[in-house]
This record gives C-alpha cells, structure tokens and sequence, in this order.
C-alpha cells in the first residue's frame, strides 16, 4: 500500500506542474520597461528598467518603435548597444519536468546576419538571423523553441548577442512553458487513486 501510494505521490507532482500553461516568467515580452522618450532607449550593464531582467554586457536597446514588434506584443530589444549586451532571467523548475522555450529573433536590419546565444542549465546553442531584404518594418520575426529539463533549483536564461556593433540581433516575446504530460499518463493518474481509495474501503 504505501509503495502504491508513493506512485501516486510522484505521478501527481509530475502532473501538477504539466497542467498549468502559464508563462513561467515574467515579463517575457518586455512590455513592462522605462518610458519610451523616442524609438528606443539605451539600458547599461546593472540598469534595473526592465522588471525581472538583468542586463550586462556593453547593454542593450529597449525598442519601443525603432521597428516592428513581434506579432502580438508592442516592446522587443535589441541585444547589441554600442557592443554585445546581454539579458538573463530566472524561472524555478521541478526536478525532470521538461520546460519548452520559445523566443522571437529578428534582426537590426544595418549589417547582414546577427548572432544570438542562448544558455539555460546545461543547453547552450547559437541562433543565427540573416536580415537581407528585410526593413525596420518588416523584421522578419521568426519563433525558436527548444527544451530543457528541470533540476529542481531555479534555473536562469540569458540571451547574448556575440555582434560587436550597435546593431545586433533583436529579441521579443520569451516563454517558458511545462510540457505536458502524454494524455495516456494523465488519465492514468485518476485511476490509481480510484485504486487506493478502493483498497482502503475493502481493508475496513
């Protein structure tokens, strides 16, 4: 009974946070920032003006109408001030919960093809954005998704440009989302505790 129990236990805190499909973080589309005051607005290394950002590096451009935004939002950055800046972020994770991220990458489109790191846990990878043909209002914006595995400890994101320029590549629109488990295993779930509830009526 109590190893039934134990199952039970463990299916329900990997269901739990499978059910959920709110943004993992805040802030992922940058609407929350400084006042717009023009196009953008330049952010240095240690500038708190974006909520739940941290910016380093040479500092980044907070656009608010240098160019078009992702589908749906109205802020994006460009991760390249005057250099290569960057931004991270922290989301909290349950131990082996797969979390997918997706982000929008685009371009400042003075220069040829941007550079973006992405570093999470242990995935580090480099997206690519060519922005030939493309203008300021048409950014070309294209989703990139991958996923990790949570380690149980909050876990911090941080987006990189490796161009050394004042145009680097553009981010908008950062989620983190618990994927779900199969359906298969979801129904499964009820019908174990059903069992207990069952086993402890007939032990009485």
């Amino acid at each position: 009974m109590k190893r039934l129990f134990l199952v039970v236990a463990v299916l329900l805190a990997l269901v739990a946070p499978s059910l959920s499909q709110a943004n993992l973080i805040t802030n992922g589309d940058f609407s929350s920032g400084p006042t717009p005051t023009g196009p953008y607005t330049t952010l240095a290394a240690g500038s708190n003006a974006i909520p739940y950002w941290t910016i380093g590096g040479a500092g980044i451009d907070y656009i608010t109408g240098l160019w078009q935004a992702p589908p749906g939002t109205t802020r994006s950055l460009d991760m390249s001030a005057l250099d290569a800046g960057f931004v991270s972020t922290t989301f909290n994770t349950s131990s082996g919960q797969q979390y997918s991220i997706t982000f929008a990458l685009a371009g400042n489109v003075t220069g040829d093809t941007k550079h973006l790191e992405v570093t999470v846990g242990a995935y580090n990878n480099i997206f690519t954005f060519d922005t030939a043909g493309l203008s300021y209002s048409n950014m070309g914006w294209v989703d990139q998704s991958f996923t990790v595995t949570g380690n149980g400890a909050p876990m911090t994101l941080t987006f990189t440009s490796l161009d050394g320029s004042s145009a680097g590549p553009a981010l908008g629109n950062v989620r983190v989302d618990a994927v779900p488990l199969p359906a298969s295993l979801l129904l499964f779930a009820p019908g174990l505790l059903g069992l207990v509830g069952m086993r402890k009526r007939l032990k009485k």
